[in-house]
């Protein structure tokens, strides 16, 4: 099995730089038209904001618990829009617009038995923001869901699945694979490859549940640990419809952490990633390693 083990981030900032910056991104939203205050976006915010306040007003354990869950949830969120806007500020609305717009629309939290196209283009826009960090031309209004262009390397077309149920990682790999198949037989150019991104946030922690942990390197093993076990466990559906010009599957999750120290506390969100490598891996080897550091290893604040 060809897994490349991706360098991780792990984001440990101090709260009210995470709130400047996220209120930066809302305006920035909100400069652009979109309701970005008013929408489940302009929530998050609250819900930081006022945790010691809200915390005070809880009635039990129970309350509270689910004041600091709702809090952490807010957290993740906010974490990906900032990736969002620390990338995508500078450049052309109309490049992005489509995605951006439903972006703010969408339920406040993940629930894995609803539809949620919202996240669905959150995870298209913070994979483009992979791939404009890595110093790649990216055009996100086009045939696939991104494409990708770079000095010494091939074009490449990228489908975004955002996987919410084990039973559809077979069904949502085959329909990328076909996808970008089709692209690319359609390109004029006979060095253009594909990649498969997924996100499984909802089937490594499907309650989006935080972890109480010594240290920031303690969320890393585990979030390591649970995404080889979804490799291991899905090789075959990861292989669905597989072809010899798709380099592989790139694999992420986000977990949300918290570490209690005597006199520190902090939250700590981690972004993991994995590549399963398809059987071309060898005469893509040079390839497939530049680009793997490129695009797994990018910091929140730019």
């Amino acid at each position: 099995m060809n897994v490349v083990d991706l360098p991780f981030n792990v984001y440990k900032e101090e709260g009210e730089k995470v709130i400047d910056q996220y209120a930066d991104a809302l305006e920035w939203m909100k400069g652009l038209g979109l309701p970005a205050f008013e929408s489940r976006l302009g929530r998050y915010k609250k819900l930081i904001t006022n945790l010691d306040e809200n915390l005070k007003l809880s009635k039990n354990d129970t309350s509270a618990g689910n004041t600091f869950h709702e809090f952490l949830n807010a957290h993740m969120e906010v974490a990906e829009v900032i990736r969002i806007f620390n990338t995508l500020s500078h450049r052309d609305f109309y490049e992005f617009s489509e995605q951006l717009k439903k972006v703010t629309a969408g339920q406040p939290f993940r629930n894995i038995s609803k539809n949620d196209p919202s996240r669905d283009f959150m995870f298209e826009l913070t994979t483009a923001s992979r791939f404009i960090n890595a110093g790649f031309e990216v055009q996100l209004n086009h045939l696939a869901d991104i494409v990708v262009v770079k000095k010494d390397f091939p074009k490449m077309f990228v489908e975004c699945k955002r996987i919410t149920s084990l039973k559809r990682v077979q069904a949502n790999v085959k329909k990328a694979n076909e996808q970008l198949k089709k692209r690319i037989h359609s390109d004029k150019s006979q060095l253009c490859k594909g990649i498969v991104f997924l996100n499984v946030n909802e089937l490594i922690n499907p309650d989006n549940a935080m972890s109480v942990v010594n240290n920031v390197h303690d969320l890393q093993k585990m979030s390591s640990k649970l995404l080889e076990s979804f490799v291991r466990a899905n090789v075959r559906d990861l292989e669905t419809k597989k072809f010899n010009k798709c380099l592989g599957v790139f694999i992420e999750a986000t977990m949300e952490g918290y570490t209690m120290g005597v006199k520190e506390h902090h939250t700590i969100n981690c972004r993991g990633a994995k590549f399963y490598q398809y059987e071309n891996y060898k005469s893509d080897a040079k390839l497939l390693n530049s680009l793997s550091l490129l695009i797994s290893n990018q910091n929140l604040v730019v």
